[in-house]
């Protein structure tokens, strides 16, 4: 079984989820040093996913990093989802 083709709609909810993450990293006076070390990520996976590079990021590195924030990640999911008219 391969990988799924990566579409426009996927690029745009992994850009919108990006956005969601920074916003939570900033709002909470994090740098993205500082959310690598906490979660135990790569400093290079979270500018990654801030930026949107990954359409289906693994839900482990995501639920870590949320934790370290604080988050909900719910409160991302739907955020990523935001608008559906893609």
């Amino acid at each position: 079984m391969g990988r799924r083709e990566v579409t426009t709609s996927d690029r745009s909810r992994a850009e919108r989820f990006g956005l969601a993450l920074k916003t939570l990293r900033v709002g909470r006076h994090t740098t993205q040093t500082q959310l690598a070390s906490e979660s135990g990520v790569s400093v290079d996976t979270v500018r990654k996913l801030e930026r949107g590079g990954t359409a289906y990021p693994a839900l482990f590195i995501v639920s870590a990093m949320v934790r370290s924030l604080d988050g909900s990640l719910d409160d991302l999911v739907n955020a990523a989802e935001g608008s559906a008219d893609d």
